[in-house]
Parts: structure tokens; C-alpha cells; sequence
């Protein structure tokens, strides 16, 4: 059963989080949602994308697909300017294979680049968390989602484990965790946590990562046992930015064409 706590202070959030074994990711949700850690590109106002399988055997649909491509195209044509693209993606010019690497390395991108994806932002710092949970909407309450299993931690260390399945991610072939303290053997609802291969500025400053959900139109799975319900926004919002959070920190312009 989902587990709710009230908080109105950045103090006893701190408190409350401290008390809580284990932290390791959360998501801020500034507002009620009906399915949280619903990716983007699953949500009401995206439900004119096309979400046909790209052939029987996939998971991956033929919107997303577009959606990189189009996005694909704003990197070439200079739009959108990132130095990590060629470090990353290594041939940007070459055509997006969702059998391949590439594609969470375009997926990954695209989501830091505000398209529409399959991703979820989480963040394994706790404060950024609850920054994201109040930024906006002081009428209503904010919550912020925390982790308690039933998670794997993907990074650069053993993103080699991760065969290509149906959408690329096929969770059941991980067979490591990096931290031995939280293994587990991956079930249907088993989510990625995935850091982000491109340490740029603004990841950093979020500490960004993703969840990498597998099935057209699913939500992301975080355990769903506890949830902070945040109330008195503005005043968490000047407690954080007394910790240095705020937007200009959280959300660092990023690179400028030289």
C-alpha cells in the first residue's frame, strides 16, 4: 500500500528523508497526476503520436521513431547544439537504428532537449526532487515519489549488460548490479534507472537520470510505497534557494556555439 507523508518544510523533509534507508532516486511531480511517472510522450495532450508498433516485433512505435528522426534533424541543421552529440552518438548523420546503442543515446538527448520520449526524469538528489515539486502550481500541492525497489541501476559501467530486446532495454538480461548492497533478480516490472551518458551541466546540476519504460503507453514502476506530499511552496522555495536551489542552479544555461 502507498505510504504518504505531509511535508511543509524543507527541514522536516530533510528530517523525514533521513529516516528513510536507502535513498537512492525520486521524482518531483509539481502537481496531482493521474498515472505518475507517465512518460511524456504517453500523456493526453501527446495522444495524436502515432503509437503503432514499428513492425510485430517491437515495442518501439512508429511516433517515437519520428519524433528522433525530427530531432535528428535539428542537430544537423544546427537547432539544437550540444558538444556530446558526436561524443555520444559518434555518426550523427547516420540513420537511427533502434537495434543499436544509439537509440537511447538519441532517446536520452531528445528528453534533455524537451521532446516527447518513452523517458522519465528522476534525479538521485533529494533536495532537486523536492525543487521539482514545487516550482510551479503554489495552488496545489506538490509530491515528490522515492524509490524503494524493484529498480536497476544502468550507467556507462555496465550498460553492455543490457541486450537489445523489443525496445532495447530488455530488463531481464541484466544479470550485475554495480552496487552489490541492492541485488535483485529483475521481474516484469522490473525499471531501468539510467545515467545519462553526456555529463552536461544541466544533468549535473539536477544529478539527471531516466526511467526507461518498455510497453507503449506504461508508466514508469518506482515501487509505489512512499510519497511526500509537498505543501507551502514558496516558503520551501526560499529554503531552497538558501541551499542553492533555484532555478538559475537547477536549470544552468548550457552551452553556447562557438
Amino acid at each position: 500500500m502507498n505510504s504518504t507523508l505531509l511535508v511543509s518544510s524543507v527541514p522536516e523533509y530533510i528530517q523525514k528523508i533521513i529516516e528513510f534507508p536507502n535513498f537512492k532516486f525520486a521524482r518531483g511531480e509539481p502537481k496531482k497526476y493521474e498515472k505518475p511517472f507517465l512518460p511524456g510522450i504517453w500523456r493526453p495532450d501527446n495522444s495524436h503520436i502515432d503509437r503503432t508498433p514499428i513492425n510485430d516485433s517491437s515495442e518501439f512505435s512508429k511516433g517515437e521513431l519520428e519524433i528522433l528522426e525530427k530531432f535528428q534533424q535539428k542537430v544537423l541543421s544546427g537547432e539544437v547544439f550540444d558538444p556530446y552529440f558526436n561524443t555520444f552518438i559518434g555518426n550523427i548523420e547516420a540513420k537511427i537504428d533502434i537495434c543499436s546503442e544509439s537509440l537511447w543515446h538519441w532517446a536520452s538527448l531528445a528528453q534533455h532537449y524537451g521532446e516527447p520520449t518513452r523517458l522519465v526524469d528522476v534525479t538521485s538528489d533529494c533536495l532537486a526532487a523536492l525543487y521539482f515539486a514545487c516550482e510551479k502550481y503554489d495552488d496545489e500541492p506538490g509530491f515528490v515519489h522515492v524509490f524503494q525497489h524493484n529498480f536497476n541501476e544502468v550507467n556507462r559501467n555496465n550498460l553492455a549488460l543490457v541486450k537489445f530486446g523489443k525496445t532495447y532495454f530488455d530488463l531481464m538480461t541484466i544479470k550485475e548490479c554495480i552496487d552489490d548492497k541492492y541485488p535483485f533478480t529483475p521481474t516484469s516490472d522490473t525499471t531501468a534507472v539510467i545515467s545519462p551518458s553526456f555529463p552536461n551541466r544541466r544533468v549535473e546540476a539536477q544529478k539527471g537520470c531516466f526511467c526507461f519504460t518498455r510497453a507503449i503507453g506504461m508508466q514508469a514502476y518506482w515501487g509505489g510505497q512512499l510519497t511526500f506530499e509537498v505543501n507551502n511552496k514558496a516558503n520551501i522555495r526560499t529554503e531552497l534557494q538558501r541551499l542553492g536551489y533555484t532555478h538559475e542552479t537547477i536549470y544552468p544555461k548550457e552551452f553556447n556555439k562557438a
